[in-house]
């Protein structure tokens, strides 16, 4: 079994209506297994009509992950760490998803078409010098996109229903759940900007 924090990412993107593929489920063999095994998902957006490529933002947001095409995966659920700098130069390993024999990746999963690289952390740093710095690291390291747990489990939260019940998802349930019985509230409105 995946672990959670694979599932929240699989619902997330099968919620935009993306193809995922887990790779976890999949065997393989030689060279591809140590290669492909840093790679969490693989997915295909049929319906990427929003954005071209190139203008999607650095950091997703619920609207600009619609724009992508085709996307690597790599989920760092270290929910105790922020991804600083020191963070990105302490664990090198961050980026073994991003370090692949691009064509092979190409060709196992997208028919040689090209692909983007996206990283799901946690949470970047808040204070804009630090955060810009983080940014900078991830992109001279080949990563092209970084999508925060927040944005993920905000929406779903947001999008779960209270009077439906999701048999087909166990994250959907628990959110759904959850905010049955009052554990997680709405967005609060805001009264002064």
């Amino acid at each position: 079994m995946a672990s959670i924090n694979v599932e929240v990412v699989r619902e997330y993107l099968e919620h935009k209506a993306f193809f995922v593929r887990l790779l976890k489920k999949f065997v393989l063999t030689g060279a591809e297994k140590d290669e492909m095994a840093a790679i969490d998902l693989a997915c295909w957006n049929p319906n990427n009509n929003v954005y071209e490529d190139d203008s999607l933002p650095f950091v997703l947001d619920g609207i600009s992950t619609c724009g992508v095409s085709r996307a690597i995966v790599g989920i760092r659920g270290w929910h105790t760490d922020v991804f600083s700098p020191s963070v990105l130069v302490s664990f090198p390993q961050i980026f073994n998803f991003v370090e692949l024999n691009e064509k092979r990746v190409s060709k196992t999963f997208f028919n040689g078409l090209d692909f983007k690289r996206i990283l799901v952390v946690p949470m970047l740093p808040q204070r804009e010098q630090i955060r810009e710095r983080s940014i900078q690291m991830l992109i001279q390291r080949n990563v092209t996109h970084v999508l925060e747990f927040r944005t993920l489990l905000m929406e779903l939260a947001e999008e779960s229903e209270i009077n439906r019940n999701y048999i087909e998802s166990d994250i959907l349930q628990i959110l759904r759940l959850l905010k049955r019985y009052d554990c997680l509230k709405g967005k609060q409105l805001e009264l002064f900007e």
